[in-house]
């Protein structure tokens, strides 16, 4: 679409309702001179007529002004569009510098106001940033196209020192989106848990499809042998925990719990050593 036809709403044609060029970009013959000189714009005539100007799309009036010879004119600056559009010899002006408009917004209306000799639009066209004047008809106006929607973003798991755990059974299992996989854990199942993602475990399971799920975390227990129940033999040397043996040993089969494996030893709980907690040898369980 050409900018006049955008700017003024109507097609160019020879109808009574379109308008037409009336002085094409570059060097020209001066109408009231008769001086070989450059034209810096396009005119478009509007068989005499005062029609409304519109802006093409959003952007900014960056100034409003009155030439030496008398022209009313408006630039206005389209920033998706890379370039700003100057309109002179207006009747009439009814925006104002600095103010924001759209492509329902009118600048103004058609005239011959400063050096003219008939009622038209003098449309110029340069490039943001550029000072030189560019052939209005050499740009073909595009509306802009819907705008895409907003991604959602991809969460991103906080990675953690990967642990051992068991996701307990019917335990429902998600996506990094939060969506709810159709089966949930059908048992207990044993998982290495590798990231945090809000209130759920990143975790990885042989036994899941894909491998990597998310579970809540309530939902998600350490997988750990201890404590289980055992017996600490006769005669087993009892130790603290820097490794000193203790004077006595174990004076009969001593049932006991153990609670983990620290230094080399089993940590373990029994009722009839003093102090409570001691330190065996894996020899001496049974």
């Amino acid at each position: 679409m050409k900018l006049a036809t955008r700017i003024f709403r109507k097609n160019r044609g020879t109808g009574a309702n379109e308008y037409y060029i009336t002085s094409p970009f570059g060097w020209r013959i001066d109408p009231k001179t008769g001086v070989r000189k450059f034209h810096a714009g396009c005119d478009y005539g509007t068989h005499g007529n005062k029609w409304a100007q519109y802006a093409l799309e959003s952007g900014i009036v960056e100034s409003v002004w009155t030439d030496s010879a008398g022209a009313k004119c408006v630039r206005i600056r389209y920033d998706r569009l890379g370039y700003r559009c100057i309109h002179c010899h207006l009747d009439r002006i009814v925006v104002s510098a600095g103010q924001s408009v759209d492509e329902n917004t009118i600048i103004g209306y058609t005239g011959m106001t400063g050096y003219a000799t008939g009622v038209h639009l003098d449309l110029r066209v340069q490039y943001i940033g550029s000072s030189e004047y560019k052939d209005p008809e050499s740009f073909d106006y595009q509306e802009p196209g819907p705008t895409p929607p907003t991604p959602t973003p991809t969460p991103t798991p906080v990675p953690v020192t990967p642990w051992a755990g068991i996701v307990k059974k019917g335990s429902p299992l998600y996506d990094m989106y939060g969506n709810r996989y159709p089966n949930g854990a059908s048992a207990n199942r044993k998982v290495t848990v590798t990231g945090e993602l809000g209130n759920r475990w990143q975790v990885w399971g042989e036994t899941f499809s894909p491998h990597t799920v998310y579970v809540d975390k309530a939902n998600v227990v350490k997988d750990s042998p201890y404590p289980y129940n055992a017996v600490v033999k006769k005669g087993s040397p009892l130790y603290n925990i820097y490794g000193k043996r203790y004077p006595n040993s174990a004076s009969a089969d001593r049932p006991v719990q153990v609670r983990g494996f620290v230094n080399g030893r089993y940590e373990v709980w029994g009722q009839t050593f003093n102090p409570h907690i001691v330190y065996v040898d894996k020899s001496s369980l049974k």
